[in-house]
């Protein structure tokens, strides 16, 4: 058993040592030997911006999930379907955006409050926990319990151990719901079913119609769904396409 062992050893030695010299010799060979260098002609015909692609790579990329070049796609699609150029189709396509992005403050409501409510209740938590003149007006307020001696709340750490009392369950119980919340939400994705924020982003991919101003029947809803469906519920800017291929 123990030859077994040195042979297996002393043979995956052997190899390292072959491995080793094999890289050092294909290194010593790329450095020696002239790589071959982009030419300037090269450099001029790289794409910078998402219009200069050819379709075959924005369909690569959209697939990737790169939301400019879905939005690119949409352009040639309007250009296709209006048979107009590129600059009509880019001012359509604002048109549409424009549409996707209505009520988007409404939309983003819930998520300003809760922001609001977490760091009200945060910042808040501090004062009512350590600080003794906020502890002694709440506890006036709200609790009404026995004030210990002065000589046992003199410090911040010795009027948290007081205020501890009826801040352990108010903390407590608040951090449990926040868990019961985050474990329902688990679920329901488990399931299928798409919360909130899955849901405002899938109505941005859904045209809006107001009246006859916004004709975009002709347009094919599975590529607007595409373009807009993956973006943040909230995205207060729109940034432009033409100066960035988003990679």
């Amino acid at each position: 058993m123990l030859a077994q062992r040195r042979s297996l050893l002393a043979s995956a030695s052997r190899s390292f040592a072959a491995f080793q010299h094999c890289s050092r010799t294909i290194h010593t060979s790329l450095n020696t030997s002239k790589l071959p260098q982009p030419t300037l002609e090269m450099a001029h015909s790289m794409p910078l911006t998402p219009q200069e692609l050819d379709n075959h790579t924005l369909i690569t990329m959209s697939a990737l999930g790169n939301l400019n070049a879905r939005k690119e796609i949409v352009k040639r699609h309007i250009m296709s379907v209006d048979r107009i150029e590129y600059e009509e189709a880019v001012d359509k396509f604002e048109l549409i955006e424009a549409t996707n992005l209505d009520f988007q403050l409404l939309y983003a409501l819930p998520y300003k409050i809760g922001i609001a409510i977490a760091l009200t209740a945060g910042f808040t938590s501090f004062p009512l926990v350590f600080h003794l003149p906020t502890a002694e007006f709440f506890n006036n307020a709200y609790v009404t319990a026995d004030v210990p001696e002065p000589k046992d709340i003199e410090t911040a750490l010795e009027v948290a151990g007081w205020t501890w009392n009826w801040m352990e369950p108010l903390l407590g119980q608040s951090t449990f719901f926040l868990l019961c919340l985050q474990f329902s939400r688990i679920q329901i994705e488990m399931l299928g079913f798409r919360p909130y924020t899955e849901y405002i982003k899938s109505r941005r991919g859904i045209i809006r119609l107001n009246g006859t101003k916004y004709m975009f029947l002709r347009f094919s809803n599975a590529f607007i769904s595409v373009s807009f469906n993956q973006q943040q519920p909230s995205a207060w800017r729109n940034h432009s396409l033409s100066t960035t291929l988003g990679y």
